[in-house]
């Protein structure tokens, strides 16, 4: 989707105050997804993205794009999230076991204050 386009639908769902589309629909969009593509699509559709999400960053750290309201770098998350969703689904990680794998990262986080 054209950067444009992204922040025109996303502001419009804002201001809007859209609702939101609900936990089955996004699990049955991110499962029809996975079935129909292979693990050699999904993974390379991830490193895509993540390369996408990185450059954005990058051109933050360089002062080149701002941090505030910079609907690419939002779109380029929102794209890393989706893939990471389908992801879970694909590998079949259960909702509790990823959680626990959160848990355990942020507790090292935590530490480190």
């Amino acid at each position: 989707m054209k950067e444009k386009e992204f922040e025109r639908r996303l502001d419009k769902k804002i201001q809007g105050h859209a609702k939101i589309m609900s936990d089955e629909k996004r699990k049955k969009i991110h499962i029809d997804y996975a079935k129909n593509h292979s693990q050699n699509e999904l993974f390379a559709v991830c490193i895509e993205e993540m390369s996408e999400l990185t450059k954005h960053l990058t051109k933050i750290m360089r002062g080149k794009e701002s941090m505030r309201n910079n609907a690419g770098c939002i779109e380029e998350m929102a794209d890393v999230q989706i893939c990471l969703n389908t992801l879970q689904l694909y590998l079949d990680l259960s909702e509790s076991d990823f959680n626990y794998a959160i848990d355990v990262k942020l507790e090292r986080y935590e530490g480190r204050r």
